[in-house]
């Protein structure tokens, strides 16, 4: 069973490190977490110029949490259309590494569209 504890330390400044903080910029312990114990990592394999349902669940069961890897350029399709949104690889000189969406709100459906002409890797990650 796959597990995932996400921290996001919103205002973690301790006020010793050199940094280029506003001076007197002070520490609070604000945190925003998600702890769960369900197995929740995923690996897909998009065929080229494919459109594949990642999930679909009832409202009463909406992801509030989504993380998403892409080896490859795609659409990702949020709620049936209501948002759309275009992932690329992250290119650095001749370095590509995977493209990455976050999001957190209600989420009943996912979907990928493959933009690129071979199969792609998507690897996603969900919370309630």
């Amino acid at each position: 069973m796959a597990n995932m504890n996400l921290i996001i330390d919103l205002k973690g400044y301790d006020g010793t490190n050199s940094n280029t903080c506003t001076p007197n910029f002070g520490r609070s312990l604000q945190y925003i977490g998600i702890d769960t114990s369900e197995e929740i990592i995923q690996e897909v394999t998009i065929p080229a110029s494919s459109t594949v349902a990642l999930f679909s669940v009832l409202l009463a069961d909406a992801k509030k949490f989504l993380y998403l890897e892409a080896t490859a350029e795609c659409d990702i399709i949020v709620n049936g259309g209501a948002e759309v949104t275009t992932v690329k690889p992250i290119v650095i000189g001749t370095t590509s590494n995977s493209g990455v969406y976050f999001t957190s709100s209600e989420l009943t459906e996912i979907s990928i569209t493959n933009n690129a002409i071979t199969d792609m890797k998507v690897y996603f990650v969900t919370a309630k």
